[in-house]
């Protein structure tokens, strides 16, 4: 038997010639070797372990629990009766200090039985053999073999093993004491199992690469020594990729990163690369750099090989990945790198082929590398050269440009190459995707670093020519006068100077615009001049132009932009070419001047754009105000439509054209903040009380008091208030107005301004909130005594409770769907008890709070007259008085009552009951009703409370039965307003999945804010508004993400429409693009047929969904419960489903009977199910208490039984006049998956060859034997040549189960067909990839 030592250095001595094949499981950094001399196979691989040694090394005494992490090894498909492989640890022992046994039997699919023995040899490099176990038998399949653990960087290990064991050469069959060659590759790679097992119970990827990267970082920063000789003449080399005659790839213009190619042949192709990248420069190239990072290897698993080899002492490296590129076919790209940093600051790294490279030894060395790396000698090696620059913009912000070319060898259709051209450029897609951030974050990072402009006399001629033709815009047209327009704004004026043309000759227009913002001239000025920053690009992409891009970059404040604006039906698209020009003037004013390009000027769009050519010139001017802290800017602007365009249309489109200045003075609005300076102004000159007043100012204030006095309270009319915390009356002293002695209008709309003011300065949520604090501590520590008459109070009203127990009672629609509701007469009473129940979000202790502070904000209502507490003997017991209108037919209604609560062992139980006092007497004209009820309040566990909640209200007088009705589902939803206060109350951070269903219940039923919504608002909205202003969890996320009411109002509204797309990514998402995402679930509920598959479906179209449901447990039950509720509710949701099955299931059935009774004797295809769906179908139609029911319930279950029975008479007739041998087909389980398999398993390649007949999807769980079986025996039938062994066969295998030589020789004859653009590209079966530069993988 081999000993450890042995198969140790034998795979050393394997390894360092370079013999065997070569496997990588890129994923876990794994590689595998083999090497088979004589009777003797000898395997090894290594991997990085993100753990010391120590650790490690006790990790192997236990490996059992590190084989548990991998599955186990595929079944022997040699003998599929015997059982699985098997892992277990069978002993563990000390042996002293230095020496440790863990015995472990690992089972080869039930074949052979082996143990190893694990004993420590050294301490650095620890080495750990195993051999047969010396209790155990000698036997054929003995293994033996060495680990080896050497400490690495940032706290990791790597780990080699290698194990041989006797086995008999390739193709020879098994003797007595030799195994057959695949029986032993099998054993030996179920031991190497061991290390990515070892690899995932110790996993930090993401750990490690991120200390990686940031070293890297360091070192490119750092770094002190310049490129060699040769290296500099490969990045000169590299440099000049870049001057060539560059076309812009179709569709690229609105892509975030810009793409060029060049032709470079049949073969090959130049492309080029520029976007910008939310990160240093020195970490995007680490990111480059860092070659065989885990999270690129995750991203590119399908790679074969992919290696970095870092190049000691210099600023180069090797970089090798091997791809399957489809049709059997593989490329090897091998490239060198060399980095430099320019004296710009600039980063460039040039990519240079290995065959490239000059003669000599390092070039030599990696051809032998990559000889020895090929996975076999078929795989062709392909080129790959470019440059990357990468210029920093701000401290993390870069910008990344890359010239590349690819090759994949032979020759490539035109669409092929483009495809390959985006291929290799999408490296600078995948690195800004990484390093995305909030666009708005990253426009105000740049504007921090934008460098100062030059002085207008440091400008150049031709600058100066544009400066100074701007500037003299300022004086206007002589003799026009500047007409003001009407502004959307009232913080922004606009005014225009025009004058008609002369005929046939196009309209010129002057406009102006003007505006206070709330920053620096500086801030404001480096806002302007971006014209292609992200927010800038984000709305102008919002505006539908088809194209904004920079032209050409003169200097820091000198270049060329490009803009295709969208113009409405029938005028023509417009093309702007304008050049910026900035500078600062003596007067310390910051102005950017614009200027026409020529006519000449062309411009590439990568497409053909049918426009007109407009010109604009003019001139924008940023004039510090108050230190500094503001700045005026003026927009002048004149405008050239090109083409005949009218008078009408060139006036209404000069705001348009200025409304840079609006959208400035949005974007640095801080009215709250400026607002408040100025109150913090006046509050403290009116508090300093040192104000002198003259006598005439006195004079007016005493006799405007003595007027207001005068009159008397009983003049006053009340005024109908829109907000019901605002008592409104007024003095009407005739006609429209009413005029108090002081002059003062008092009409509603001085009332609605005082109303506006409350809302402006409310603070009711927290008012309410710090009240109930202070009445739950009174709470926890109330121990006051209960009289017997308290007592008897709350006896009768739990009795209520218990008599829904006994009787079952009419259900009552509620407009929550999580409150149930029903109504019960006790047996001689005329008024009816109603009960509801539902759960809430908070303690028991806080809802009695809440009931119990009787005069808080959120519970004073609309239609309150008078509400207060009339006595408080105790802590538990209140006489409260409340005044209601009603409607205009009814008499207002007052109510006073005695309010007990008490403590149970599970909660509390809050008890009303109806009481008359001396001190509140019946009113004229208002009717004393009666309103006992009881609220119990129950623990439920997990942070919820269970609310009961029964009431008998007596109104008083007599009361029609759906008045009765209807006040009686109103005052039952207390339990509701309950469950949506204690919600709104719970912040985000507390938040659960329990609180993501609740707050979707809120959000599908209405309230009384849609009864007040806006004239520019839906009910939808205005509801959707009011509960993100009351609710502190969703306030707290519409702060974080000012478009998430947006998206809830687009969700809660429903509207089937088309869905439209949508890539944003959390960080960036806009109001237009919520509204596009939230409209878009209501079609995903039409296609799906539950309301879980229509979320599913709705998060993986839109990223920025599936960013939050990782983000907030609760997003994602929510969402599913908005749309069960939609679908139930909607009027083509679920019961239109219904409806349409129950029908096509019944006309299924009497399509049936029908062929039974005219054709008897055939046989047809029934579906069973057609009688259960109506069935079902009519249960769930009556069970949803339909307002108007088609036909009574008892005749449409008459209907449906007499159709019941005729089908099970028809059925049974059918089965009589069925043929014998064909019954056990139809009671048949076997599916159709399982038939279409079951032709492959029976004996006989006529058989077998059966499977390719059928759709693939039906054999996918038997792929790999049919692959097996194809791959083994094609040869033999090539050479024998059955009937069926024809050309159409042939076709119908996929490229992987022919044998390599044989589909080489099929393609090179051919006597196959060509494959599509998609396989040639890699979109088949083989999962191609087309080779990026620098041998890339998928991500590049």
């Amino acid at each position: 038997m081999p000993t450890p030592e042995s198969a140790h250095a034998a795979a050393n001595a394997t390894f360092a010639t370079g013999t065997g094949p070569i496997g990588n499981s890129q994923k876990l950094d794994t590689a595998t070797r083999s090497h088979h001399v004589g009777e003797t196979l000898t395997k090894e691989a290594s991997i990085l372990i993100h753990t010391d040694p120590p650790t490690l090394l006790n990790a192997l005494m236990n490996l059992s629990r590190a084989y548990q992490g991998q599955p186990p090894p595929a079944r022997d498909p040699d003998s599929p009766g015997l059982p699985p492989p098997t892992r277990e640890l069978v002993t563990r022992s000390v042996k002293g200090a230095r020496a440790i046994t863990s015995s472990v039997r690992l089972g080869l699919g039930g074949k052979t039985n082996f143990s190893h023995d694990f004993e420590v040899m050294a301490v650095s490099p620890l080495s750990v053999c195993f051999r047969r176990h010396p209790d155990a038998a000698p036997a054929p399949h003995d293994a033996s073999g060495t680990l080896t653990m050497v400490g690495a960087e940032h706290n990791t290990t790597r780990l080699s093993m290698a194990a041989q064991m006797a086995a008999a050469g390739e193709g020879a069959p098994s003797s007595t004491n030799v195994p057959a060659s695949k029986e032993a590759h099998a054993l030996l790679d179920n031991l190497l199992q061991l290390l990515p097992a070892l690899f995932a119970m110790f996993n930090r990827s993401g750990e490690v690469d991120e200390a990686v990267l940031g070293q890297l970082t360091e070192r490119f920063l750092t770094a002190s020594t310049q490129p060699s000789a040769d290296e500099a003449a490969l990045l000169d080399k590299a440099r000049a990729y870049n001057d060539k005659a560059w076309k812009r790839l179709k569709g690229s213009v609105w892509e975030p990163v810009e793409k060029w190619r060049a032709s470079a042949g049949e073969t090959s192709a130049w492309g080029k690369a520029v976007g910008s990248v939310d990160a240093a420069a020195a970490r995007v190239l680490a990111y480059l750099w860092y070659y065989e990072s885990y999270e690129r290897k995750n991203k590119n698993n399908a790679d074969l090989i992919r290696l970095g080899i870092e190049i000691p002492n210099s600023h180069s490296m090797f970089q090798l990945v091997e791809l399957n590129i489809g049709a059997g076919q593989k490329r090897f790209y091998a490239s060198k790198w060399t980095w430099c940093r320019e004296s710009s600051g600039d980063f460039i790294a040039a990519l240079t082929s290995v065959q490239d490279l000059p003669e000599g030894e390092e070039k030599a060395a990696i051809l032998t590398t990559i000889e020895k790396n090929k996975s076999s000698d078929a795989v062709i090696v392909s080129q790959s050269r470019g440059l990357y620059r990468i210029s920093s913009l701000a401290e993390n912000v870069c910008r990344v440009t890359l010239v590349a070319q690819g090759t994949i060898g032979g020759w490539v259709p035109d669409q092929a190459m483009k495809f390959l051209i985006r291929s290799t450029l999408g490296i600078v897609e995948d690195t800004r995707d990484k390093y995305e951030r909030n666009g708005k974050v990253v426009d105000a990072e740049l504007r921090s670093e934008f460098p100062p402009p030059p002085l207008l006399d440091q400008l150049n001629g031709e600058q100066m020519r544009i400066a100074q033709k701007c500037l003299a815009m300022e004086t206007g047209s002589a003799g026009v006068e500047w007409t003001p327009l009407k502004s959307t704004s009232p913080f922004v004026a606009f005014s225009m100077q025009y004058t008609k043309p002369e005929r046939n000759q196009p309209s010129v227009a002057l406009g102006m615009a003007k505006a206070t913002l709330d920053c620096s001239a500086t801030e404001a000025f480096a806002y302007q001049f971006a014209v292609c920053g992200r927010e800038k690009m984000r709305i102008s992409k919002e505006g539908e132009d088809l194209a904004r891009f920079v032209l050409k970059e003169r200097a820091a404040h000198d270049f060329e932009l490009a803009s295709v604006k969208k113009m409405p039906f029938p005028l023509t698209n417009r093309e702007f070419l304008t050049r910026y020009l900035s500078f600062k003037e003596p007067t310390g004013d910051l102005v950017v001047v614009f200027e026409a390009l020529p006519d000449t000027t062309k411009v590439d769009y990568g497409a053909n754009l049918k426009v007109v050519r407009a010109k604009s010139t003019g001139i924008v001017r940023f004039k510090p105000i108050n230190g500094d802290a503001q700045c005026e800017v003026t927009q002048i602007q004149h405008g050239e439509f090109g083409g005949l365009v009218s008078d009408r249309v060139v006036v209404a489109k000069i705001p348009q054209a200025v409304r840079g200045v609006s959208v400035m003075r949005e974007r640095f609005q801080r009215d709250d903040e400026v607002d408040g300076a100025k109150r913090s102004e006046l509050a403290g000159i009116i508090e300093s009380n040192n104000e002198i007043y003259t006598d005439v100012e006195n004079s007016v204030v005493d006799r405007v008091r003595d007027q207001l006095d005068s009159i008397p309270d009983s003049s006053f009319e009340k005024l109908e208030s829109p907000d019901h915390l605002v008592h409104m009356e007024g003095f009407h002293k005739g006609g429209k107005n009413g005029v108090p002695r002081a002059s003062t209008v008092v009409d509603e709309d001085i009332c609605t301004y005082v109303s506006k003011m409350r809302k402006r300065f409310d603070k009711s949520p927290a008012i309410d909130l710090a009240s109930s604090l202070r009445l739950v501590a009174m709470i926890q520590n109330h121990d006051a005594p209960y009289t017997e008459k308290e007592e008897e109070i709350l006896r009768t009203g739990v009795s209520h409770i218990s008599m829904f127990e006994a009787q079952k009672g009419t259900e009552l629609k509620m407009a929550s769907p999580s409150t149930k509701a029903k109504i019960a007469y006790e047996k001689g009473s005329s008024f009816a008890f109603g009960y509801a129940t539902t759960t809430v979000r908070a303690s028991p202790e806080e809802v009695l709070a809440d009931q119990w502070d009787l005069l808080n904000r959120a519970g004073r209502a609309a239609d309150d007259l008078e509400k207060c507490v009339d006595e408080e003997p105790s802590g538990h017991n209140k006489l409260i008085y409340i005044r209601k209108k009603t409607p205009d037919a009814f008499d207002n209604r007052d109510f006073l009552s005695r309010v007990i609560w008490m403590a149970t062992p599970s909660g509390f139980v809050n008890v009303t009951n109806a009481e008359e006092s001396a001190r509140r007497p019946h009113l004229k004209g208002v009717v004393r009703g009666k309103y006992p009820s009881i609220l119990k309040v129950t623990a439920a566990g997990n942070g919820q409370t269970k609310l009961e909640y029964v009431i008998q209200p007596d109104f008083g007088g007599s009361m029609p039965a759906w008045a009765m009705k209807f006040y009686m589902s109103s005052n039952l939803s207390e339990v509701t307003k309950i469950q949506v206060t204690m919600q709104a109350r719970r912040g985000l951070e507390n938040w659960d999945d329990e609180d993501g269903k609740a707050t979707a219940e809120i959000l599908v039923t209405k309230t009384d804010a849609e009864k007040h919504h806006g004239r520019e608002e839906s009910e939808v909205e205005a509801r959707v508004r009011a509960i993100m202003e009351t609710h502190e969890g969703l306030r707290e996320l519409g702060e974080k993400h000012g478009w998430f009411e947006v998206l809830l109002t687009k969700v809660v509204a429903n509207k089937l429409r088309p869905a439209g797309d949508s890539r944003a990514k959390l960080c960036n998402m806009s109001e237009k693009e919520a509204k596009v995402i939230g409209g878009a679930l209501a079609s995903c509920i039409a296609a799906n047929l539950t309301a879980s598959a229509a979320v599913d479906e709705w998060m993986l179209r839109y990223p920025a969904m599936g960013e939050l449901e990782r983000e907030y447990v609760w997003f994602r039950p929510m969402m599913d419960t908005i749309a069960q509720r939609l679908l139930e509710s909607v009027s083509w949701g679920l019961k239109m489903r219904l409806y349409v099955g129950a029908s096509l299931s019944t006309m299924d059935l009497l399509s049936d009977l029908y062929m039974i009774y005219t054709a008897a004797t055939i046989s047809f295809d029934f579906d069973i199910m057609a009688l259960a769906a109506s069935l079902v179908s009519t249960h769930v139609y009556y069970a949803s208490d339909p307002d108007e029911p088609v036909m009574e319930e008892g005749l449409a279950w008459t209907i449906m039984g007499s159709l019941s029975a005729s089908w099970l008479s028809f059925f049974a007739a059918f089965l009589l006049l069925m043929k014998r041998p064909y019954l056990v087909t139809f009671f048949s389980t076997q599916t159709g998956y399982q038939y279409v398999q079951s032709k492959f398993l029976r004996e006989g390649d006529e058989n077998k060859k059966a499977v390719f007949k059928y759709n693939k999807k039906q054999w996918l769980s038997i792929r790999a034997d049919v692959k097996a079986w194809t791959t083994e025996n094609w040869e033999l039938w090539e050479e024998e040549q059955p009937s069926w062994f024809n050309e159409n066969f042939k076709a119908s295998v996929d490229d992987d189960m022919i044998p390599a030589e044989s589909l080489r020789k099929m393609n090179g004859g051919s006597q196959r067909r060509r494959s599509s653009l998609g396989d040639l590209l890699g979109a088949g079966a083989g999962g191609a990839k087309v080779a990026p530069v620098g041998g890339g993988g998928g991500d590049e």
